[in-house]
């Protein structure tokens, strides 16, 4: 087995399974599985912990940045109807996203700068003050890296219950990774507590999508889901832990979103045809600074973040992911329930690694069973069965290779779930912005 890597730096211990406590599962159990109140975080106090942590650290500058342009009124997330995902290949025709997507990259060309996936990149940030193209360079973004490191910046908060159980439901075929669906619903209950280790940290996205902190202020994601066809700035909503009604961490509006110069360069918002695009499919959208303030519990927490060796995740059942399916896709969970997280306890592997960005693949595919809505939400790690040690993003949800998979074959059968993978730039991008915005 090849030992993982953390950027290329000390060898970390293999993953464990998570403990699973013995007892019966009844999701629609009575109680808020709140978890011990010690855990809460509280927001003042985490906002002075965090710029405790980034203080005298500075981060890696652009070696450009160039004003797009005004943004239009901003859409607001509760009414943003992203295009869905299409067919492999399929085109959606948006003459004004095309033309806006021709104008980013004609801007772009005058300014001399040619990003490169993984070298010489470049992003863009939209927020109610306009639109910026900025680009960094890899060299910069790898000591910012390793800088951060020293600070444990790139680390999960390690706090949160962990105990979960394994109820052992009834399958059912709805045609996903070896035409069964072993997705579980995850509630809030005695079960799945509201301080969830892992699920506090994943939410639902304007009620189409998923994300995960990844930062206090940070919410990773996929571009498809918050990127509108006209690539018109939209306010999102995000909800940590949602299920159903009950909001546990309250409704928290983006101020901001970085995605990649490089899916506007391939047209993904007006064409969305998978590839090339695949490879670029993430956004981190930026919170207030006040975001948690009037949460009712705290701050929910976040994810670090890792880029794991391909090998360490081919070989070993590591993987696991959570997210909010949504109610239009007929490959939703049989025992479907709006706004509800769903996801395997047992968790999977990788294989299908594409999309090569300086050395390290940009795409893969999970053998975790996952449909629409999921997009967004994170592939994550565990190193021990203790809360204390993750979990580590190293994914982002974005695309499937079969939708009921009836057809399907080999690995595609095997493995149909796509994810945009942690890379290091990426990573090194996070970090920056965890230190810009602790």
């Amino acid at each position: 087995m090849t030992t993982p890597t953390l950027f290329r730096s000390a060898a970390i211990a293999a993953a464990g399974a998570l403990a699973l406590a013995a007892c019966a599962y009844d999701p629609a159990s009575p109680g808020t599985g709140a978890g011990p109140l010690s855990l809460r975080m509280d927001p003042n106090e985490t906002r002075a912990e965090q710029q405790a942590l980034v203080a005298g650290l500075a981060s890696a500058k652009p070696v450009r940045t160039i004003r797009l342009g005004d943004t239009a009124a901003p859409v607001d997330g509760a009414t943003l109807n992203v295009e869905r995902p299409v067919a492999r290949g399929a085109a959606v025709p948006n003459r004004k996203g095309l033309k806006r997507a021709a104008a980013i990259r004609a801007a772009v060309a005058q300014t001399g700068l040619k990003p490169v996936p993984g070298g010489d990149d470049a992003v863009i940030f939209v927020s109610g003050e306009g639109e910026y193209f900025s680009q960094f360079t890899g060299k910069a973004m790898a000591a910012m890296a390793i800088r951060a490191r020293e600070r444990g910046i790139l680390h999960a908060t390690g706090r949160g219950a962990a105990a979960e159980n394994d109820p052992n439901p009834l399958f059912q075929r709805t045609g996903w990774s070896d035409g069964v669906d072993n997705r579980v619903k995850k509630p809030v209950s005695p079960f799945f507590p509201v301080n969830h280790y892992a699920l506090m940290r994943i939410g639902d996205l304007n009620g189409n999508c998923s994300g995960a902190l990844i930062g206090r202020r940070l919410v990773l994601t996929a571009a498809h889901c918050i990127l509108p066809n006209d690539y018109s700035y939209a306010v999102h909503t995000y909800r940590a832990r949602r299920s159903g009604t009950l909001e546990p961490y309250g409704a928290v509006q983006s101020i901001g979103y970085w995605y990649s110069y490089h899916w506007a360069a391939n047209n993904c918002t007006p064409g969305r045809a998978h590839d090339p695009c695949s490879q670029h499919d993430w956004a981190i959208l930026l919170l207030a600074d006040d975001a948690w303030d009037a949460s009712p519990n705290g701050v929910p927490g976040w994810m670090g973040y890792w880029v794991p060796g391909t090998t360490y995740i081919e070989e070993n059942n590591v993987i696991r992911n959570d997210g909010y399916p949504a109610a239009w896709w007929s490959n939703r969970p049989a025992d479907y329930e709006m706004s509800q997280p769903y996801g395997q306890l047992a968790p999977c592997n990788a294989t299908g690694f594409d999309f090569y960005h300086a050395g390290a693949p940009a795409y893969y595919r999970i053998s975790c069973d996952m449909s629409g809505g999921h997009s967004g939400s994170p592939a994550y790690v565990n190193y021990t069965p203790s809360s204390n040690n993750g979990p580590y993003a190293i994914g982002i949800a974005m695309r499937s290779d079969c939708f009921e998979c009836a057809n399907a074959s080999g690995s595609t059968l095997t493995h149909p779930s796509g994810f945009r993978a942690m890379t290091p730039w990426l990573a090194g991008f996070i970090t920056n912005l965890r230190v810009e915005y602790p």
